[in-house]
């Protein structure tokens, strides 16, 4: 109501300018706000079954309703002049706006002015300071947890770190360290070899005991894994020779 006021009914503030170069919209604007007016002014009364609660079969089972929300059906029947509070409040403030800002404009100015106004105009105009506490104590704290709990510890630290980077990066490592160790010395791949032999005897003699801890299809494709990466690592060398 204040806004229609200060619109329609006040004094305007414009330059004069402004106003002489005032005028109505032309035919392309205007028409496009008659059709939109008219949706405006009979949408309610065309949709009124969306909202009218009980009483209307407009929604028919598309609706649920848990049975132990049907309290809300309460109010439906709750007394009429309660009903009437909101229409009640909202006639009183647009009638009091109305007066106010026509015939009291000063003394609205100086309450504005005053300490306290100002302060009571601050936390009205400010909604309540909702959205302060809103953007400061939550939005702030998860955009904190989203970035540095979330993005940089979980997706860019453990799963990274477990995934296919962190698995990646690892073996390339491992196979680095392993390349290390191809020397060119024959004496030094004649004591892997032996170590490897000595291994698999071990393996072989203490079967009965490790079998019944450990899958025997695990050494085969830990084996097959340990050909295929002597194969590659002898491929890279003699990559690297040539």
């Amino acid at each position: 109501m204040r806004l229609l006021y200060l619109t329609f009914l006040a004094e305007t503030n414009s330059y004069r300018q402004i106003m002489v170069n005032a005028h109505d919209a032309p035919f392309a604007m205007g028409f496009p706000l008659f059709i939109l007016s008219l949706g405006s002014i009979f949408i309610g009364y065309v949709t009124k079954d969306m909202i009218i609660g009980v009483g209307t079969d407009f929604w028919g089972n598309a609706l649920f309703t848990h049975p132990s929300h049907l309290t809300l059906l309460e109010a439906e029947f709750i007394p009429h002049h309660i009903k009437l509070v909101p229409v009640v409040f909202s006639l009183t403030g647009a009638i009091s706006a109305f007066f106010l800002y026509k015939n009291h404009t000063r003394w609205l100015y100086e309450i504005k002015v005053h300490p306290f106004g100002r302060k009571l105009y601050t936390f009205l105009n400010r909604k309540w300071f909702f959205d302060k506490v809103y953007n400061e104590y939550i939005t702030q704290n998860m955009l904190h947890f989203g970035y540095h709990t979330s993005y940089k510890l979980i997706d860019r630290g453990v799963f990274e770190f477990l995934g296919p980077l962190g698995i990646s990066r690892m073996v390339t490592k491992r196979g680095d360290t392993l390349a290390g160790l191809q020397t060119g010395f024959l004496y030094h791949y004649a004591f892997v070899m032996l170590l490897g032999v000595t291994f698999l005897i071990a393996i072989l003699g203490l079967w009965d005991v490790i079998s019944s801890f450990v899958d025997g299809r695990l050494f085969f494709i830990l084996l097959i894994a340990a050909v295929a990466s002597g194969s590659f690592f002898t491929k890279q060398e003699a990559s690297s020779k040539s």
